[in-house]
């Protein structure tokens, strides 16, 4: 008995495939897609689109979705686009893994002031953080309204009468010690006691010196719009836990929000995490980029991750091969790409009849472009274009690129693996390296 006289008497019926928003939306009803969708190997009016991804879509006025397994090509796809920085944007890699490093102009764990950078948005930073987490709705009123409290206290804003402020940091760690000497000193008393100290303890979970430091200068100069033409990856990997990192990320684009930053390009992994809430700052900033030319690459392993207005708002997709697409068609041995060659009559699927390029090879992936501007309709016509891209996996750092090891080498030559070890874990403040760790400060972009 086959797979699907099985499901037929067990269910009733034979279901039918699942078809991907992607699929049915953006590719449109089956019998106009000879019409709407044309295939090409290259265009004229831009090389590899590997390489010229990020002046596409400056063309084109679009973020990039880019999607597929493990191990297919993803990462290895923007070491491709950071060859060619269009010379006016700059672009912004929060960097989860460290896989960045040669790769963009500047590579380092670079410290922001949280208090300082995000001094009105902190409260809506830290819900974010742990609504990312999986913890929605830890941060109550209550303590977002004494958090707020506090910070303002901290920046000499009106804090209470008896209430010395200057002895404590315009840091995080400043406003933790603040926060528990409001409570020792009373001047926070019943119930509100139990909520800043749960408070205290939401934001020791999220303290780590790359958010309770000094903002880089490089940070700086790339919120002020100095740094057009060059590529920044602040490595987040020395973080571990998720929810730092995505603090970080929070915290880094509500400051971009908040500078009126425009012409940057913005490189986000695991993207659909920052995607979940319409409230959510990323999603802030997709609806008001274009007026701002700021463009996002959003990165992750499945289309399914993503939410559905993701597939009716963007303009340029790339998808690397997926094996399966929903756990019935692994039970059903139907692989993804046979939704491509059309094998069942559902709307949506392409019916080019052969398997396409990013199934024939590995490191390959399918382009979806459609044009929006009067540029990109002259280079690739009305409708929709699909395209090949082959990932160069052998793409070689930049020989002048400034990362934390190359500046500790020239610093410290023979202490290198201890240096970098420890501004790591601690920061630039370490007593026992503090003169290599200033002159590192300075190395990486200062």
């Amino acid at each position: 008995m086959s797979w699907g006289n099985w499901f037929t008497r067990l269910f009733g019926r034979k279901r039918e495939p699942y078809v991907s928003p992607f699929w049915s939306g953006a590719l449109g009803p089956r019998q106009r897609q000879d019409e709407d969708v044309h295939y090409v190997e290259s265009v004229e009016c831009f090389g590899d689109l590997g390489e010229d991804l990020f002046g596409v879509m400056v063309d084109n006025e679009s973020d990039v979705i880019v999607y597929g397994a493990k191990g297919e090509g993803k990462t290895k796809l923007v070491h491709n686009a950071l060859r060619r920085v269009p010379r006016d944007f700059t672009v912004v890699v929060p960097d989860t893994t460290g896989r960045y490093a040669g790769y963009v102009d500047y590579h380092s764990p670079y410290p922001i002031n949280v208090v300082e950078l995000n001094s009105e948005s902190l409260p809506a930073v830290l819900e974010e953080a742990y609504a990312v987490a999986g913890m929605p709705g830890v941060i109550s009123p209550t303590m977002a309204q004494n958090l707020d409290t506090l910070v303002s206290w901290l920046l000499g804003l009106q804090p209470p009468q008896g209430l010395d402020v200057s002895k404590y940091p315009r840091t995080l760690s400043g406003l933790i010690s603040l926060a528990e000497a409001s409570v020792s000193e009373g001047v926070f008393q019943g119930s509100l006691v139990e909520s800043v100290m749960a408070l205290v303890r939401r934001l020791k979970f999220v303290r780590h010196w790359l958010v309770d430091y000094e903002t880089h200068p490089i940070i700086k100069r790339l919120l002020n719009g100095e740094l057009r033409g060059k590529s920044v990856g602040i490595d987040l990997s020395i973080l571990k836990r998720g929810i730092r990192m995505w603090f970080y990320t929070i915290a880094l684009l509500n400051a971009i929000l908040d500078s009126n930053l425009t012409n940057v390009i913005v490189v986000i992994d695991e993207a659909h995490l920052f995607l979940r809430s319409q409230l959510s700052v990323l999603n802030d900033l997709m609806r008001v980029g274009r007026n701002y030319n700021i463009y996002f690459v959003l990165i992750s392993q499945a289309p399914q991750h993503f939410p559905p207005d993701v597939w009716s708002e963007d303009k340029i997709f790339i998808e690397f091969p997926i094996p399966f697409i929903s756990f019935m068609d692994v039970l059903r041995r139907r692989p993804s790409y046979k939704y491509a060659l059309g094998e069942e009559d559902v709307p949506g699927i392409r019916t080019r009849g052969e398997l396409e390029e990013h199934w024939r090879d590995i490191h390959t992936a399918m382009a979806i472009i459609k044009p929006t501007t009067p540029k990109m309709k002259e280079c690739l016509g009305a409708g929709m274009t699909m395209m090949p891209v082959k990932v160069d996996v052998e793409v070689q750092p930049k020989p002048n690129a400034v990362t934390l090891r190359r500046c500790v080498e020239s610093v410290a030559p023979g202490r290198v693996d201890d240096v970098v070890r420890v501004i790591e874990r601690q920061g630039f403040s370490y007593a026992q390296f503090a003169n290599e760790a200033r002159a590192v400060w300075e190395c990486i972009g200062a």
